[in-house]
């Protein structure tokens, strides 16, 4: 009877397809009484707003009624959308209302978000979540990897009300800050979600989304009201000019010497938006001392490099076009092999234009890397990494063409990448990628790259021109996604001389294919009866997986390798449920095999595999664990041995008795191998503790104290290593929006395998006008 209940009150809401409910826009007149952001709805105005309240339920389980009231309403004026939200709450004492740092609005606070996708394409969409607290984190969902990236920045105000039948919120969205064509668009879609965390969290959303569909953002629904106002705001030009100046003195000491400098540098950003459908971004002697560190990672029993995210603002701006994702499943971010913005170290300059139209969008930028950073060169068993000891000019280029043969979707890009040293030594890539949704269930991309390098190295690590070398890179990519099942399978090829100095290559000289069979079960209860009746678990979903993998290695003779070597082999069943408070556990054996160089023993490693992640409750917001144990390979000592491997991670926050936060987050990795006697032959582990007290909505003093170790005994044919680092960093940051940032910091660095110790103090102001 409860099925059939839920069943007849969602077919009464009509949740099927596109069909569902248009949230409608009113349009303000000029010379309207402007709208204050308060959050408090209550100008006139909102009572002759059409309102919207057919929210559904998503999370946990989809096709259900939404259990709490939520509405929405829209207002049009000539330079904004602003948006009304009013979400009720029986027991408003449970809202989760946290002070949190911009962009870290997570399911574990009681949030609002509105995804707009002005294009009307479905391949992207913009994002702007709303905490119950007013803190605003936003970005872009991408359809093709069904991702969310919280790295671009919009110039958004936002206000909220707690009420006693739940909160009020008022976002403001500048048209400026919307990327749409000039003519010819399809009509602006729009997506209202609601999270409400509780012992059974739940996310709602106006849109007929459910767990079948391809990506988050496949249900958009039409926004209405907006009658010509592309044909009146296409026009509008906006200039924003940021200069930055930075003050620093910073002290380097060795065990032979001292240094002092102290330095003075002025830097600047501009944005330009000379109609609606182009954006001009520049940056000149651009400063990221107030950048977050990277996340340790535990990367001592890998010959492979590892990517970071991306944090810096230039290059955040239209990252679907540049089809860059951070946030692909196993990591493989096979995105960034055709461009990766982190290759590029300390920019001098840069430049980058982006123009979107109705069917096709394109980005070109270019820019002067002062170098300090890495280049790579990967073959099938590792990647070597040499200094980048010279300035280089990078450019790169993409367009996306959204073609439809047939009546089906088709996206088609083509991309262009250049990096010159100087002197004849150069990268070179050119390159296609495609996506093509098949129904509503499946999709197919890939991307085919081609390089010529003349960029070498010497026998000293000095970069060199050489003859120049050509190399590909193919990648295919099939996912089918229903009610039952949640598949995909994928075909990777890279030959052994392909390099992207722009991109992200961390092995080449293969091929490999994967396949991820998971099969999808429903609301089950787990009963463990040997723990008596309280280990018994309700799942809101649960799925039973296997991993699949081969991967062989391609003729290199210039590194010795012969074609047909197996690499690696994965067999991994598994599993993982979702349960209450955002409740998440995974685990699978590993029935691998893995060879850890060429010409060497393919071994047999076993593992269990085990984790979880949860948001407990409203003081500790995230607990989770990923634990690997069993016979596993060292690849320096090219044997199996027993080890084990340990991930944790604690989120608290608390609020203090004057209305501030602290928001505490600690990070705990540690991983091991022994040899035949017992002993552990390498350990390796990193810690980061992250301390924020927001005194304000506006003022925040972050601290971090992060330190890795790395340790390995002498062996006959292994030398004895002992690296530890350690990096700390006190900032305090006065912020009012994305215009004005003032940063005051003290950094200080410290190598004990290389006795070097570094010192920084920083000032750091940025105020952002439009001239």
């Amino acid at each position: 009877m409860k099925t059939l209940f839920y069943g007849l009150a969602v077919a009464a809401l009509g949740l099927s397809g596109h069909a569902f409910g248009k949230i409608e826009a009113l349009r303000l007149q000029p010379g309207e009484a402007a709208i204050q952001i308060d959050g408090r709805l209550d100008e006139a105005t909102w009572q002759r707003a059409p309102r919207f309240d057919q929210f559904v339920q998503y999370l946990p389980q989809d096709k259900l009624p939404a259990r709490w009231r939520t509405t929405v309403q829209v207002l049009l004026t000539e330079d904004a959308l602003i948006f009304g939200i009013r979400a009720y709450d029986p027991a408003p004492e449970l809202i989760r209302a946290p002070l949190s740092r911009r962009d870290k609005v997570r399911r574990d606070q009681d949030f609002v978000s509105v995804v707009l996708d002005p294009v009307g394409q479905r391949r992207s969409a913009q994002f702007a979540r709303v905490s119950a607290a007013g803190v605003i984190a936003d970005g872009l969902f991408s359809a093709d990897d069904d991702s969310e990236d919280f790295a671009p920045d919009f110039d958004l105000q936002a206000a909220v009300q707690l009420l006693p039948d739940g909160y009020s919120v008022e976002l403001r969205w500048p048209l400026a800050a919307l990327r749409f064509p000039y003519a010819d668009g399809a009509p602006w879609l729009l997506m209202v979600a609601r999270n409400t965390p509780r012992e059974s969290s739940s996310l709602d959303v106006s849109a007929p989304l459910t767990k079948d569909s391809l990506s988050f953002i496949a249900e958009l629904q039409p926004l209405g009201g907006l009658g010509d106002l592309v044909e009146q705001v296409r026009e509008r030009s906006f200039l924003s000019i940021r200069p930055e100046l930075t003050a620093r003195q910073e002290r380097a000491s060795d065990p032979n010497s001292r240094h002092e400098h102290s330095s003075l540098s002025l830097g600047a950003e501009l944005k330009w938006r000379p109609r609606a459908d182009w954006v001009i971004d520049a940056t000149f002697n651009p400063d990221f001392s107030q950048v977050e560190l990277d996340t340790p990672q535990l990367a001592g029993n890998t010959r492979f490099a590892l990517s970071v995210q991306e944090k810096r603002s230039f290059f955040l701006e239209s990252t679907d076009v540049v089809g860059q994702s951070q946030s692909e499943e196993d990591h493989e971010q096979q995105s960034l092999a055709a461009f990766y913005s982190r290759a590029i170290t300390d920019p001098d300059w840069g430049l980058r234009a982006t123009w979107r139209g109705a069917s096709a969008e394109a980005t070109m930028l270019s820019l002067r890397d002062a170098g300090g950073g890495q280049i790579y060169r990967a073959n099938a068993y590792g990647t070597r990494n040499y200094a980048q000891s010279v300035a280089s000019n990078a450019s790169f280029a993409r367009t996306r063409l959204q073609l439809e043969p047939g009546g089906q979707a088709l996206g088609l890009g083509l991309l262009a990448s250049q990096r010159d040293y100087g002197n004849g030594a150069n990268n070179r890539v050119l390159g296609s990628d495609f996506a093509a949704p098949l129904g509503d269930t499946d999709l197919l991309r890939g991307h085919l790259l081609a390089s010529s390098t003349s960029a070498g190295f010497d026998a000293n690590g000095q970069l060199t021109r050489i003859s120049a070398e050509s190399g590909h890179k193919l990648w295919i990519e099939w996912r089918r996604r229903n009610e039952d099942w949640n598949n995909s399978a994928q075909y990777e090829q890279a030959s052994a001389r392909f390099a992207n100095d722009n991109g992200f290559v961390s092995q080449t000289g293969l091929r490999r294919a994967t396949a991820h069979l998971n099969r999808r079960l429903h609301g089950q209860t787990l009963a463990l009866p040997a723990l008596g009746d309280w280990a018994a678990l309700e799942t809101h979903e649960l799925e039973l997986q296997v991993k699949l993998m081969q991967a062989q290695t391609l003729d290199d003779p210039q590194q010795g390798i012969k074609a047909g070597e197996v690499i690696e082999r994965q067999v991994q069943p598994g599993f993982w449920l979702a349960a209450a408070r955002n409740t998440g556990v995974w685990g699978h054996l590993g029935l691998d095999q893995q060879r850890a160089r060429s010409g060497g023993a393919l071994h047999q490693p076993r593992t269990l595999n085990l984790g979880f992640e949860s948001n407990p409750n409203a003081w500790l917001t995230l607990l989770s664990a990923d634990w690997s144990w069993g016979q596993r390979l060292d690849v320096e000592a090219d044997r199996l041995g027993r080890g084990a491997s340990l991930m944790l991670q604690a989120k608290l926050r608390s609020p203090l008795p004057w209305g501030a936060w602290l928001e505490l987050e600690q990070q705990l990795g540690q991983s091991y191998v022994r040899n035949s006697l017992g002993q552990r032959s390498y350990t390796e582990a990193n810690a980061q503790t992250l301390l924020v007290l927001h005194l304000s909505a506006r003022d925040s003093l972050r601290a971090i104290a992060q330190q890795t170790r790395y340790e390995r005994v002498a062996e006959s044919s292994l030398v004895a290593a002992d690296e530890r680092s350690r990096h700390l960093s006190l900032v305090f940051q006065h912020r009012i929006g994305l215009s004005r940032v003032l940063s005051l910091g003290l950094v200080s660095a410290r190598d004990k395998a290389a006795q070097l110790r570094n010192t920084e103090l920083f000032a750091k102001a940025a105020f952002a006008f439009q001239p």
